[in-house]
């Protein structure tokens, strides 16, 4: 209690002493409050990234060893066709199984295909169409020639595989060589629904799920964190200076207590708690501002519209700041453990 009350006086006295330099060392902290909190939930992948519903975190591919017959796949997936957690199930025929880019020839099972249109129509009216990669020189309304048959190139779209119907698929008795499972909503990665059925349902092939991009996010996110990190330090050294201008100020009073016997310690102590309270307290309100303006004004600048902000990433985010303000800090008021009444005084003079 006793050291809040002199903390309070000793704030009002550097306040009073030196009130532009206080005021700007304040700015210097909520600034950088402000744009470490905007860096961590946009520059950090696993951050702007964890609400994503972007295809690639919720697409599940089975690697058969052994081709499938299509009919007898078909009547084994009418399980995933019936099951709310899915969005779409696509089979997959490899045609050339060891060349560098093999023909890949899809079929959609429960919906239209999954492609986005760049010419002509994406959606079937009948057997015999074919929807074309963006690299297939033959145009909407040709006649193309597949290792499969004849068929009528209805459209083009932006991926790399010729979509066909999946009753020509049967028809042709294609072996299956992957399946493509894209979930209706993002898994949690720590308990994956969609995976689990997949694994009871082919328990001897290879299953590759989303969380691979999880991890990469998680992987890039600590260079950025690196980074991000290193930028916030040069800045807090930066305004150092000016809260070691602010606590030289009170040197007088500094003086005084090491006179009628304060240690050194104690007072280097004291010095210490008032600057690092005073940086964590200005980082603290950058926090709070960014949260207070987020929906009128961030949420707006985001790099994701999906970005949203917990408690847990302000907390995060301040314990972050609050670390490396301490090993600064620390460097910075070293000389006060040293400090003398005489080198005081020189101080100030």
């Amino acid at each position: 209690m006793k050291f809040l009350y002199l903390f309070k006086n000793r704030l009002i006295q550097y306040y009073l002493n030196n009130k532009g330099i206080f005021l700007l060392f304040i700015l210097g902290g909520i600034i950088n409050g402000l744009v470490f909190a905007y860096l961590y939930g946009n520059l950090l992948p696993a951050v702007n990234n964890r609400d994503s519903q972007q295809i690639y975190y919720r697409e599940y591919t089975v690697r058969f060893q052994e081709h499938r017959n299509v009919n007898e796949l078909l009547s084994s997936t009418e399980i995933l066709n019936e099951s709310s957690l899915l969005q779409s199930v696509v089979l997959c025929h490899q045609v050339e199984q060891h060349a560098i880019y093999p023909t890949l020839i899809f079929a959609s099972v429960t919906d239209e295909p999954p492609v986005i249109r760049m010419k002509g129509n994406v959606e079937f009216s009948g057997t015999g169409q074919v929807i074309v990669p963006s690299d297939c020189p033959s145009t909407v309304g040709d006649l193309l020639d597949l290792p499969c048959g004849e068929f009528t190139v209805i459209g083009q779209h932006t991926g790399e595989e010729y979509y066909i119907t999946c009753k020509d698929f049967q028809q042709k008795q294609l072996p299956v060589t992957n399946l493509y499972v894209v979930a209706r909503d993002r898994q949690n990665f720590s308990d994956d629904a969609v995976a689990q059925v997949l694994q009871e349902m082919f328990p001897g092939d290879a299953i590759k799920t989303p969380k691979i991009w999880e991890l990469s996010d998680r992987n890039a996110s600590q260079e950025e964190l690196t980074f991000m990190c290193l930028c916030f330090a040069v800045a807090t050294v930066s305004f150092m200076f000016l809260l070691l201008y602010v606590l030289d100020s009170g040197m007088d009073e500094n003086i005084v207590s090491m006179i009628v016997g304060a240690s050194k310690t104690s007072l280097t102590v004291m010095i210490y708690w008032e600057g690092l309270l005073l940086s964590s307290a200005a980082n603290a309100l950058g926090l709070v501002l960014h949260r207070v303006l987020y929906e009128p004004i961030f949420s707006k600048i985001n790099v994701s519209d999906s970005l949203v902000y917990s408690l847990r990433d302000y907390i995060v985010i301040f314990l972050m700041m609050f670390v490396i303000t301490v090993v600064i800090l620390a460097a910075f008021l070293g000389r006060y453990a040293k400090m003398s009444p005489i080198k005081a005084r020189q101080t100030i003079l």
